[in-house]
């Protein structure tokens, strides 16, 4: 009888020891974890290469009485190298539409590019006037004359000064006068650098 007692707890524990190696052998392995993946910063845009400077405009009023007039722009012209280069387009001297109304003004600037590669100024646009366009002042004959261009170009590591008697914006029927110390926004479209925001500044020239 004791023998016999003896040999059913070995049984038993026998059996005890199989269910536990069992259990441990169903277990499923944790998966690995991996290591999160470093954080990476969004990639920026290249900063432009063109800064606009010295933005100005000439006073004038819509009615006319005073401030542009097509020779303010062309006020001291001389024919200057980077007039040479300037391709006229179809428009007549002056390059004005027939009657836009209100008088037209004109805008000045300077830019640099610091690249090494050459861009080109190809339109300005803004709300100060009903058309809005680059002109150039070419000598015909003996008579300056202002027309229309297609763009302005920068060169590369240089810059282009936008003034009276060479390239200009001209302010084409302009929906509000403009006085000696106001402000107004325009956005310049560059070939590469795309568009650019500046603030012009009303003054006399200087």
């Amino acid at each position: 009888m004791r023998r016999f007692l003896i040999a059913t707890l070995l049984v038993a524990a026998l059996g005890l020891s199989a269910c536990g190696t069992s259990d441990t052998a169903s277990a499923p392995a944790a998966a690995p974890t991996s290591a999160p993946l470093p954080a990476t910063a969004a990639p920026t845009a290249p900063a432009s290469a063109i800064t606009i400077t010295n933005v100005w405009a000439r006073p004038a009023a819509m009615g006319g009485t005073a401030g542009a007039k097509p020779t303010d722009a062309m006020a001291g012209a001389k024919p200057t190298d980077a007039m040479a280069g300037a391709k006229p387009t179809d428009a007549m001297a002056g390059g004005m539409a027939s009657d836009m109304g209100g008088a037209n003004g004109a805008m000045y600037l300077t830019i640099s590019n610091s690249g090494g590669a050459p861009d080109r100024l190809l339109k300005v646009v803004g709300d100060i006037a009903k058309s809005i366009e680059l002109h150039t002042v070419i000598k015909n004959g003996d008579v300056m004359q202002m027309r229309p261009v297609e763009a302005v170009d920068v060169p590369a590591n240089g810059s282009v000064e936008l003034k009276p008697g060479s390239f200009h914006v001209m302010l084409i029927g302009l929906n509000r006068d403009l006085k000696l110390g106001d402000t107004f926004e325009m956005t310049l479209q560059f070939e590469k650098a795309g568009p650019i925001k500046v603030q012009a500044v009303v003054k006399q020239p200087e």
